[in-house]
C-alpha cells in the first residue's frame, strides 16, 4: 500500500506534506488512534485483561481491543477523528455532519465476539460494544444509544472501572484464558446446542456444561493478542 509511494522531497517535508499515500493515510491515522486507546487501557490495573488487534475468523478482520474484567466483556472500536466534530444520537453518529456506520459495526463485532466466546466457554457470554472516539475537536452527545456505549477515549478507563461488577474473579480468569487462545477466534460461531446470548453480561448456566480450562492456559492482562 505504501511501498509504491515515492518519498517526499525536501521541500515537501519542509511544508509538512504527509509522506503517506492516499490509501495508506486512513490506515495510519486509525493505527494512531488504536495506540492511544491501548495506552489508556494499560492503566486499568490488576484484574483486567486486554487483548489488542485480535484477528477474527479466516479473513482479514480483527477487533481493535477486547477487555475482560469484573465489569464484564467489552469490545472497543477505536475511531480516530482528528480535529473533526462528532455528534452522537440515539441511532447514529455523525462526523462533520456525515453519517457513519460506527454503531452498526460496533454491534456486529460485539455480537461476533459473544458468539465465539460462548462457543469456547460452552456458556452464554454477552459482550458490550464500545465506540471510543479519539482526537475529536468537539464531541456532542445529543442522546446516548441504548445498545452501544459511546465515549471519548479520555473517559474510557474511568467508565470501565466504575461500571458495576458482573463477573466473579474466577469467571474473569476463565474468560481471559479462553480469549488468549487463538483457536477461540478462528472457529466458526456454531451453537454446540447452546442458546444465543441474551442481555446479561454474566455467564449463565444453560443446557450446555461449561468446559474447564486446561492447567496453564492463562491470559496475561494488558498484553497484545
Amino acid at each position: 500500500m505504501q511501498a509504491t509511494v515515492p518519498p517526499n522531497t525536501g521541500l515537501q517535508r519542509f511544508f509538512g506534506v504527509s509522506p503517506f499515500g492516499r490509501d495508506a493515510e486512513p490506515w495510519y491515522v486509525g493505527a494512531l488512534g488504536e495506540l492511544d486507546v491501548a495506552r489508556r487501557l494499560g492503566g486499568l490495573g490488576p484484574g483486567w485483561y486486554v487483548l489488542h488487534a485480535v484477528p477474527v475468523g479466516t479473513g482479514s478482520g480483527d477487533l481493535d481491543h477486547v477487555v475482560i474484567g469484573s465489569a464484564g466483556v467489552f469490545t472497543i472500536n477505536t475511531k480516530h477523528h482528528r480535529g473533526q466534530n462528532v455528534w452522537v444520537g440515539g441511532r447514529r453518529i455523525l462526523v462533520n455532519g456525515q453519517r457513519t456506520d460506527h454503531l452498526r459495526n460496533a454491534k456486529h463485532k460485539a455480537k461476533r465476539t459473544s458468539q465465539l466466546l460462548s462457543v469456547a466457554a460452552r456458556s452464554l457470554i454477552d459482550v458490550t460494544p464500545i465506540v471510543a472516539v479519539v482526537g475529536a475537536r468537539r464531541m456532542t452527545v445529543r442522546e446516548r444509544p441504548h445498545d452501544v456505549v459511546v465515549l471519548h477515549a479520555t473517559e474510557l478507563t474511568r467508565w470501565l472501572q466504575r461500571h458495576p461488577v458482573t463477573l466473579t474473579p474466577s469467571q474473569v480468569q476463565q474468560l481471559a484464558a479462553l480469549a488468549a487462545q487463538p483457536a477461540t477466534w478462528r472457529r466458526m460461531p456454531e451453537t454446540d446446542g447452546c442458546r444465543r446470548p441474551t442481555a446479561s453480561i454474566t455467564p449463565r448456566s444453560s443446557d450446555c456444561v461449561p468446559r474447564s480450562i486446561a492447567p496453564g492456559a492463562r491470559a496475561t492482562g494488558g498484553h497484545s493478542a
